[in-house]
């Protein structure tokens, strides 16, 4: 990947972490700094600015630190889990109900005083339906928290690469 290198007082190297960008997307960039001096120097998070230029007009960029991508990170899974959560009750809600069956018909009878018409219906109760209902809202809500999770922990690996 292209990057852009500094070579005045010390070495410089910025970087696109990715070539396209989904729209929408936060851009990520890496870092890399080398002393080229003779002391020791300290680089501070907040010492890195960033700007970007379009048609001739400059506007400033916000720099994250690396703590508050973790807690954006943390407050996305807490936000994804409580839906999760929500989700999960309402499929188990409804997996309780899965075991009643309503039927109805319609009933004609010939006898020697005539025909007679009528209706009739019925709840009947499935217990192995209810229990494969609910099987399968269980399964759903722990893959939505695995897929929660593994979400979380590809986007901290990615804040661990990017500090």
């Amino acid at each position: 990947m292209p990057a852009l290198i500094s070579k005045k007082r010390h070495l410089v190297m910025i970087r696109a972490n990715t070539r396209l960008l989904p729209g929408g997307a936060r851009p990520a960039f890496t870092v890399i700094v080398r002393n080229q001096g003779r002391g020791p120097e300290t680089l501070l998070e907040t010492g890195i600015r960033a700007h970007q230029t379009v048609a001739g007009k400059t506007a400033a960029l916000r720099v994250f630190r690396y703590d508050e991508l973790v807690e954006e990170e943390q407050t996305r899974q807490a936000v994804a889990a409580f839906g999760a959560a929500l989700s999960g009750f309402g499929n188990a809600m409804a997996a309780s109900n899965a075991g009643y069956v309503n039927t109805t018909g319609s009933v004609t009878t010939r006898g020697p005083y005539g025909t007679s018409y009528g209706t009739y219906s019925a709840t009947t109760y499935d217990p192995l339906r209810a229990q494969i209902a609910q099987d399968r809202a269980a399964a759903q809500t722990q893959a939505d928290f695995d897929r929660i999770r593994a979400q979380g922990e590809r986007t901290s690996m990615a804040c661990r690469r990017r500090s």
